[in-house]
C-alpha cells in the first residue's frame, strides 16, 4: 500500500548562525566519529522531502546545531547523507541528541516531551509486532541466501499472525489517540498510522475529541482537511466532477461517463497490489460491460510509458486518464486517495453508493444492481 501524506505549511524562522530564536528550539547534536560535513533538517511533505535547514558539522568533535521555532510540535528529520538519517519529534526546547556511532545511528534525544511520548508510544507499538518483526528478518534472511522454501513457510506465517497483530496494535493505536487528547503526537498518529482504513466518522470523532491547544499542530489541521474532502465524497454524495488527459492527450470529463454504473479506479503500474487486482477488474467488466457497467481508471503513475504499458499488458479495455503526477494526481487529491488501490462506484446519476469493492465484493455488487 502506498500511502499519501498531508500538506501544511508551517511559519519557521531557521539559522545555525547568529542568536536563537525567542521561545524556539535549539537541538544540539553530538556522534561520534562522524566524518559527514553538513547536516541537513528537513520534514516530510506531499511525500517529498523538504529541505529547512542546513548546518556544518564539527568532525573533530562530531557536533552540530540547528535553531529554529516552530508553530507546534512536529516530527522533523536530521539528514547527514548516504541514507543516514535521525527522527526527531521537534518542540520549541532544548533538545540533545546524541549517539555512539553514525553507522548504527540510534541516537538517545532528550529534552522534547513530546519525543518521549513519540518513542514510548513506538516502543510499546513494536512490542506488539516484535512476532511479525522477527518473521521480517527471517524472511529477508532467506531471501539473501536464496531459500525459497523458507520463504514461503515464512510467508504463510506472516500472513496467518498479522490479521491478528495488526488488530491487536491498532487497538493500542486508537486507545492511545482516545486517551492522549492534549498530545501534539497523538493527531500524528492518527494522520499517519490511522486514517488511512479509518472510518470518516470514527475519524471526525477522534479529531473533535483534541484539545483546543492542539489547533495549531499540522497534523490536526491536515486532519480536518482529509476529514472536510472526505465528507464530499462521501456514500451517497455526488461524484465531483474533473476533467483529465487520456493518453492521447484527449480530455475525459468525468461526467461525460454518466449514465452507467461507473467504477473509479484509482491505480498505477508501479502498484503491486493494483497488478494482482486487476485480473478481478478484468473479469468485472467483462462480466458486466454489456449490461450497463462502465470503468474510468486513473493512475498514479509519473512516466508515460510504464502506463500506457500496464494498460496493455494487464488487458484494461476501458477509459483511462492521468496528469502523470503521482501523488499529486489533482483527481486523487480531489477524492482523498492516499493509498491504491482504491475505487469508487457511482450509480447512473453520478451518485456514489460503494466504495473500495475488490474481487468478488465488487462482483456481488454489480449482481445486485445489474439484475
Amino acid at each position: 500500500m502506498k500511502n499519501l501524506v498531508f500538506a501544511a505549511l508551517l511559519l519557521f524562522a531557521f539559522g545555525c548562525k547568529g542568536p536563537q530564536n525567542n521561545g524556539g528550539f535549539l537541538i544540539k547534536g553530538t556522534i561520534k566519529g562522524i566524518t559527514q560535513k553538513v547536516a541537513i533538517l528537513e520534514r516530510r511533505k506531499d511525500g517529498n522531502w523538504e529541505k529547512i535547514d542546513s548546518c556544518s558539522i564539527d568532525t573533530v568533535k562530531g557536533k552540530f546545531e540547528f535553531k529554529g521555532k516552530l508553530e507546534a510540535p512536529e516530527l522533523l528529520y536530521i539528514s547527514f547523507g548516504k541514507g543516514l538519517m535521525a527522527r526527531l519529534f521537534v518542540e520549541n526546547t532544548e533538545i540533545e541528541l546524541s549517539a555512539d556511532s553514525v553507522r548504527q545511528l540510534n541516537p538517545k534525544i532528550t529534552g522534547s516531551k513530546s519525543q518521549d511520548e513519540f518513542r514510548d508510544f513506538n516502543d510499546k507499538s513494536d512490542t506488539i509486532n516484535k512476532d511479525l518483526i522477527a518473521l521480517g528478518k527471517q524472511y529477508s534472511a532467506a531471501q539473501k541466501s536464496g531459500d525459497t522454501i523458507l520463504m514461503k513457510k515464512l510467508d504463510d506465517d506472516y500472513t496467518k499472525l498479522s490479521e491478528v497483530i495488526e488488530k491487536k496494535d491498532r487497538e493500542f493505536s486508537v486507545n492511545f489517540v482516545k486517551t492522549n487528547t492534549k498530545s501534539f503526537v497523538a493527531p500524528y498518529f492518527l494522520l499517519n498510522k490511522l486514517s488511512y482504513e479509518m472510518e470518516l466518522g470514527q475519524m471526525d470523532s477522534l479529531t473533535n475529541a483534541f484539545d483546543t491547544s492542539l489547533n495549531k499542530s499540522v497534523y490536526v489541521k491536515a486532519l480536518k482537511e482529509r476529514i472536510d474532502i472526505l465528507k464530499k465524497v462521501a456514500i451517497g454524495q455526488p461524484a465531483p466532477d474533473f476533467t483529465m488527459n487520456d493518453s492521447l492527450g484527449n480530455p475525459v470529463k468525468l461526467s461525460s461517463l454518466f449514465g452507467k454504473y461507473l467504477l473509479i479506479d484509482f491505480w498505477a503500474s508501479w502498484c503491486g497490489p493494483c497488478r494482482r487486482e486487476n485480473p478481478n477488474v478484468v473479469a468485472a467488466f467483462k462480466e458486466f460491460s454489456k449490461k450497463g457497467f462502465d470503468i474510468l481508471g486513473v493512475s498514479l503513475d509519473k512516466e508515460k510509458s510504464k502506463w500506457t504499458t500496464a494498460i496493455k499488458k494487464d488487458n484494461l479495455s476501458w477509459h483511462h486518464v492521468s496528469d502523470l503526477q503521482f501523488w499529486k494526481n489533482a483527481a486523487a487529491k480531489q477524492y482523498g486517495i492516499n493509498s491504491i488501490p482504491s475505487n469508487v462506484l457511482l450509480d447512473k446519476k453520478g451518485i456514489i453508493i460503494a466504495k473500495n469493492l475488490r474481487g468478488e465484493e465488487l462482483i456481488k455488487k454489480l449482481k445486485e444492481l445489474l439484475k
